[in-house]
């Protein structure tokens, strides 16, 4: 049996003649293309959902907030918080408080800043201070690179009044029946 090659009858396009595919570039090494391209994951907006309570150690204006094991949606697991809230000493009813605090989880961590007003409550022993607070998501690590979100946070003692606690309640936890 005689084999006849194939001819085309016109000079057609090389893609037209035959099928290509990107099989071929699977073991090509392409990456001196794009060794200088940083991946940047999508921005993620983070509605902050929860309570965080912890210890409070005030010096003078700046309170140094401390907490671990609190749960804080959309963060994963047990979330622990630290940073600083500055709540000049001036008398009057309202003070400006103003701070940085940092988030973290397993999953990387989210720093907000804090800024609101807020109003002392006296104590027989302690002064403690409560308010409504904004908060701002200004960077984040890890699984929250590129992260950002802005909401509502409640600051204050905490349901068992005592000295050296704070209660931040992020989004108005829990919701309304």
């Amino acid at each position: 049996m005689k084999r006849h090659a194939y001819v085309p009858s016109t000079l057609a396009p090389l893609e037209e003649r035959i099928a290509l595919s990107h099989i071929g570039l699977i073991g090509a090494d392409t990456s001196h293309h794009h060794h200088h391209t940083k991946v940047t994951p999508p921005a993620q907006t983070l509605n902050l959902y929860g309570l965080v309570g912890g210890t409070d150690s005030t010096h003078g204006s700046k309170h140094q907030l401390k907490a671990s094991g609190a749960t804080l949606s959309p963060l994963t697991g047990s979330v622990s918080l630290s940073g600083d809230l500055v709540i000049p000493i001036t008398g009057g009813t309202d003070h400006p408080a103003d701070g940085t605090i940092r988030l973290a989880d397993r999953k990387g961590t989210v720093t907000v800043d804090l800024s609101g007003t807020v109003t002392p409550l006296q104590f027989s022993s302690f002064t403690a201070y409560s308010g409504n607070l904004t908060y701002k998501i200004i960077s984040g690590t890890k699984a929250y690179k590129g992260a950002t979100g802005t909401g509502t946070v409640s600051f204050g003692p905490g349901p068992a009044v005592v000295a050296g606690k704070f209660l931040l309640d992020f989004g108005g936890y829990p919701p309304p029946p």
